[in-house]
């Protein structure tokens, strides 16, 4: 009788295994690994180059399909853009158990400048998926040569101020900026020539392309100084195509 019972008992489970594989107790939980070869972390392009893609992709029992992403990363943007940035995604099928794929990916003459994310999917027969650590590369506009200037400053130079009081500066940078560029980061970097005490301050702005300019940019910022002495400040702005202008003002503060 137990020998009847657990030979019906087998048959039942063959008969579910053939009719659902993958319910079966080997099935496939593993996931594809990836290496990606190129390109290579921090990489730079101009706009209009070709991207040379590599990968090489396994599995333990067979592949079936990879992705290729490319994204803009606002993460690492520090101030707002203009135009769209560029984005890709294309998949592709592939076989075998380690193979080594490579394509070619075209970067538009007129994608957006700055940083991007170079992301590879990969699936193997069983639908599991796996997905490699970012790749960060550069977009730059080959046709913006000129870095931002500086127009005139609210505080003079050499200008003599108290140190009781908090002093409002404001100026007007002017850049190139275009469909495919933008202004990136300003920063102010201080220095007290006597005590040595540094200071540094990223400026709140005011973007004026939304107040009609085309290439104008307003930036404000009061400043509070703990000391006496004379203070050297190195004004520095620079683009998506990390082109970089600079201005040095000095300011007196006295008791």
């Amino acid at each position: 009788m137990y020998c009847s019972f657990f030979l019906v008992l087998f048959i039942f489970i063959s008969c579910n295994n053939k009719k659902n594989p993958g319910m079966n107790l080997g099935q496939d939980q593993t996931r594809p690994t990836i290496n990606a070869l190129s390109p290579v972390d921090g990489q730079t392009y101009s706009n209009g180059q070709r991207i040379n893609f590599a990968v090489e992709l396994n599995d333990d029992r067979g592949l079936k399909s990879y992705r290729i992403k490319v994204e803009f990363d606002q993460k690492r943007n520090e101030s707002s853009i203009h135009g769209t940035p560029w984005y890709y995604s294309e998949s592709f099928t592939t076989k075998g158990r380690k193979v080594a794929e490579s394509r070619i990916i075209n970067v538009p003459s007129n994608a957006l400048a700055g940083p991007y994310r170079l992301v590879v999917y990969c699936t193997d027969e069983q639908d599991n998926q796996a997905d490699s650590v970012d790749s960060e590369i550069n977009l730059y506009n080959t046709n913006d040569l000129v870095p931002p200037q500086f127009g005139a400053n609210s505080l003079p130079n050499n200008s003599t101020h108290s140190v009781s009081l908090g002093l409002n500066n404001s100026f007007v940078i002017k850049d190139t900026i275009s469909d495919n560029d933008y202004l990136t980061t300003i920063m102010w970097e201080g220095t007290n020539d006597v005590t040595g005490q540094y200071l540094e301050f990223t400026p709140g702005y005011i973007d004026l392309l939304t107040l009609g300019q085309t290439n104008l940019y307003y930036f404000e910022r009061t400043l509070f100084f703990q000391a006496v002495g004379t203070y050297t400040f190195h004004l520095w702005a620079r683009d998506a195509t990390n082109n970089t202008g600079t201005k040095t003002l000095k300011f007196v503060v006295t008791p």
